[in-house]
């Protein structure tokens, strides 16, 4: 290698570093992209989260009140009306 051994002079120590600068630009580059990419994700991702997090509010609240009214006794007669048998009516008999 020209770096460790012959004569060493300004091009031989030159031009390793410059490749070594380029090489450090490119990578720096995509490294910017790639934060640019992740930032993209991460905005999609918490919007995502949201939705998600509304989503199990609003299933929680419908949750509750149908809860609410499976266990509601409107009629006062101490038993939960879901429990109740409705009362046969003439025109649902069969014949």
């Amino acid at each position: 290698m020209a770096l460790f051994g012959g004569q060493r002079n300004y091009a031989t120590i030159v031009a390793p570093l410059k490749k070594m600068v380029a090489d450090l630009s490119n990578y720096m580059d995509e490294m910017a992209q790639k934060i640019t990419g992740l930032e993209e994700d991460k905005a999609r991702i918490e919007e995502e989260i949201q939705v998600s997090q509304s989503e199990i509010t609003k299933s929680n609240f419908t949750t509750t009140k149908i809860n609410e009214l499976l266990g509601a006794d409107l009629d006062e007669d101490g038993v939960p009306d879901v429990d109740e048998t409705p009362p046969v009516s003439d025109s649902t008999s069969s014949e």
